[in-house]
């Protein structure tokens, strides 16, 4: 016990100015207010900001890119590839991609064309409530099953 406090306390000692603190900034969420993740005009699953924070919201945890990282000497190998130009055919077939894939459901213009694991993972992501175990349960539970696979093969 003594050598696991020991060590936390020398973790947590190393990591104290790493950025994390600062990574997210304010979030009034965490102040009472509340994200709309399902509207009332039948749009589902749009988030959008319901704060009238002058310091609006720029997405859930944006400033992580700032957080000096540990564990691996360089990020670089980690960072996405450039977006497409806009109007490029690059861009266009993302677009599409996303179009067929990403839908809701079937319109006019649209049918979706998820596989039966694609669909899985889109309910998988998609359960974000308060009383379930939201994207960091995910991740846990994502690891749990990972290290349980390794020990029983």
């Amino acid at each position: 016990m003594k050598i696991g406090n020991f060590v936390g306390r020398e973790i947590l000692e190393e990591r104290a100015d790493d950025g994390a603190a600062d990574a997210q900034g304010v979030l009034p969420l965490f102040e009472g207010e509340d994200l709309n993740l399902i509207a009332e005009d039948d749009t589902r699953y749009i988030w959008r900001p319901v704060s009238d924070s002058p310091l609006g919201f720029n997405g859930l945890l944006p400033g992580w890119n700032g957080v000096t990282p540990f564990g691996v000497d360089s990020l670089e190998e980690f960072l996405p590839e450039a977006y497409p130009e806009f109007g490029s055919e690059q861009y266009a077939q993302e677009i599409e991609e996303i179009r067929r894939i990403g839908g809701a459901e079937n319109t006019a213009l649209t049918t979706i064309e998820r596989t039966a694991d694609q669909e899985e993972l889109v309910l998988f992501w998609l359960v974000d409530d308060p009383d379930t175990e939201r994207p960091p349960g995910q991740w846990l539970r994502i690891g749990q099953e990972s290290r349980l696979r390794k020990e029983n093969p």
